[in-house]
This record gives C-alpha cells, structure tokens and sequence, in this order.
C-alpha cells in the first residue's frame, strides 16, 4: 500500500512541475485527502452481544447463536461487519452487514452451529472494515463481543444394548435381584430352566426329586444366584500414544465412555472418569456427571506408558 502512495506523490509533483496552474487544485485535493485519511483513521464505534442457546452441547448437536450488532459512526462511513465463527463450528449461515452507515445503526442475526469436534470453543473477534465514502482509505480492525462467548462440546453418545455389563463392574452395594454381579457363596433358590442357562447351574439333587420319564427329566431346574448390584462406575481412559492409538482411537473411547456414563448415570450409579494424571470426583448427582463429561471433552493423547488404571476412591 505504501508504495501506491509514493508512486502517486511522485506522478502528481511531476505533473505539478509541467502544470504549475494545476498547483492550487492539487493542494485543495490534497487537503481533502488528508482529511479523509485522518478523520477515518479511528473505526467506528460496534458494539456486539452474543447470546448462545446454551453454552454446553454435544458433537453433532446444533445450537441457535443471537448476535446483536450496534453500530454508531459520527461520519458517514462505509462498513463491512463479518461474524467470525471457530473453525470446528458450523454456521448454516454468514452472518454480517455491508453497507454506508451514519449515525445510530442495528442489527440482529440469528444463525445456527453444528459442532463437529469435541472441545471447549470460544468466539474471536469478528471482522470489520471500513473506510471513507470514496474508498480510499480503508482500514481493518478485530472487534470483540462484551462477554466472552464459550462453548463447551461433550463427546457425542450413541446407544449400548449392554445389560448387563455397566452394572456388574464394580459390585460393591446391596443385594439386587435382576442386576448386579452374581454371589456364587449365596444361594437364593431353584427355578426351572429356561434355554440358555449354562448346564453348571443345573441342580441336580433338586431335579431328581421330580423323577424321570423314562430317559427324561420331568422337571429340570437349576441354581438362582444372589446378586450384588454396582454402587458406581468408574471410565479410565488411556492416553498414551503409542503405536496406531492416539487422537483418532481417542474419539472413539471418549464417545464409548460418554455413552456408558450416561447409561450409569440413568441407573442412578455414581460415575467417574479418570486417567493417569487425573480423576474427577465419583457421584450421583448431575454435576458429577458434568464434570466427567468436561474431563472427555479435554482429553488428548500424550505420550505416556500405560501404568494401569488408578485405585477407586471409597466414599
């Protein structure tokens, strides 16, 4: 740019050389670019306000952004105002305004943001441009919004068909009935078969009391377990990366373990997260689950050797 005004300096003192009566029109231009170049050197005044439908989602769920724009320039001025959006965000739209501006203007946009990475995503400054009616100067600035915007992006989930697999992992609660871990030293009672049952279970001291129909059985029953159900359930994720895991074998594990905290949580057990350098606090309330879901949503892969998950807490 710097050169184009050299350039021009240079054209116009050699015109004025060979023209001397084009002198006084050359300093009136002169006055009136250097005055365009001053009185436009300072943006006008924007002011932004970014509303987030929420400020916590999940990877793939969309999310309404409001956006209110004030824009107040004591000259005429033109401006071009345009919504920068983060990278792993989106937008359905661009949301931004161009135009001649003076005096007291607003403006509202209403887009919509699909993530598609988990993370925690904050808005930068959006871009304005302006410059003087004629477009000889024109200027660029970042403008950033009154409050910080920031989203935070859970892993996504997707559904388990795994009964019985949640529950059993750590059987250290009350007697249960339907779920939980078997007790092999309690003894509940005896029902008749069904197809399926493992034929250890069969009991058969019980079975001959009901005789036999030839080579048959009448009646064949086996053995009903206690059962000790599962107080909590506890993720850990390993972060080390070595061989072919690491950030792509990573968002895989995070959406599992997402998935099955939600199933834990729905079940009313304590959940947790860990890894070898963290863990958050276990518990049955919703910001226990909140905060094992913020510990995925940060998780990387370090390179690190596998140490073995850490002992759980007893609370």
């Amino acid at each position: 740019m710097t050169w184009r005004f050299v350039l021009g300096f240079v054209g116009v003192v050699a015109y004025v050389l060979l023209r001397p009566s084009a002198l006084p029109w050359v300093v009136l231009l002169g006055l009136i670019g250097a005055f365009l170049y001053f009185a436009y050197k300072s943006p006008p005044r924007v002011s932004l306000t970014r509303v987030l439908q929420t400020s916590r989602t999940f990877v793939g769920a969309p999310l309404e952004v409001r956006l209110s724009v004030r824009v107040r320039s004591w000259l005429p001025t033109l401006l071009t105002f345009s919504e920068s959006v983060p990278l792993t965000l989106i937008a359905d739209r661009v949301a931004g305004v161009t135009g001649l501006f003076w005096g007291v203007s607003e403006f509202e946009f209403v887009y919509r943001v699909s993530p598609n990475m988990r993370g925690s995503f904050s808005w930068k400054g959006s871009s304005l441009n302006w410059s003087d009616p004629l477009g000889l100067f024109v200027r660029d600035a970042k403008v950033m919004a009154a409050e910080d915007s920031r989203l935070l992006v859970y892993p996504s989930m997707h559904a388990l068909e795994l009964p019985d697999l949640v529950r059993p992992l750590i059987a250290d609660g009350p007697r249960a009935r339907v779920w939980g871990l078997e007790d092999a030293m309690t003894l509940r009672g005896v029902r008749d078969y069904v197809p399926g049952d493992e034929a250890r279970r069969v009991h058969w001291r019980q079975t001959a009391r009901f005789g036999m129909d030839g080579e048959h059985f009448n009646r064949l029953v086996v053995r009903e377990l206690e059962r000790v159900a599962a107080t909590g359930v506890q993720v850990h994720l390993d972060l080390s990366d070595s061989g072919r895991s690491g950030e792509v074998y990573l968002e895989s594990a995070a959406r599992l373990a997402a998935s099955l905290l939600r199933q834990a949580f729905d079940a009313s057990l304590r959940v947790s997260v860990s890894s070898l350098t963290a863990a958050t606090v276990s518990g049955t309330g919703f910001s226990a689950l909140e905060e094992a879901l913020a510990f995925l949503l940060v998780g990387h892969a370090i390179g690190s050797e596998w140490r073995g998950a850490p002992r759980r807490r007893r609370q």
